[in-house]
This record gives C-alpha cells, structure tokens and sequence, in this order.
C-alpha cells in the first residue's frame, strides 16, 4: 500500500489503513521497514485478477471511464 497524495497528515493515513484492513484484501501482507534486510514472497493460486476484483467492483464508474 503506497500512500496517495491526497493523504495530509497521520490520521488520515490510518483511516485509509482501516478500510484497506477491512478489505479483505490484506492475507499475506506484510509491513516492509528500513531496518527488514529480506522478505520471503511465496507464490499464491490467486490470479491478479482475483487480487484485484474488490477494487475494481468498488470503483467500477471510474474504471469505466478508463475504458
């Protein structure tokens, strides 16, 4: 999860965490630090698509228009 822009202060960096958590989307997360000299990534039967599909659900108007 990489913070937008339009994310001013730390508060508002935890409510976007708390939806993202609420997603359903964060099995298999990790938190990367500065201090992390390696992660294992392990492979997954889920597709990109099915990785993607609650996002692109939830914002269909706008994915839409980039058609």
């Amino acid at each position: 999860m990489i913070p937008s822009d339009n994310i001013k202060s730390r508060g508002d960096w935890k409510n976007k965490f708390k939806v993202f958590k609420s997603s359903g989307l964060t099995q298999g997360v990790c938190k990367l630090l500065p201090e992390n000299k390696s992660i294992s990534v392990k492979a997954s039967y889920v597709s990109i698509l099915d990785s993607v599909e609650l996002h692109l659900k939830s914002n269909e108007k706008v994915h839409k228009k980039l058609l």
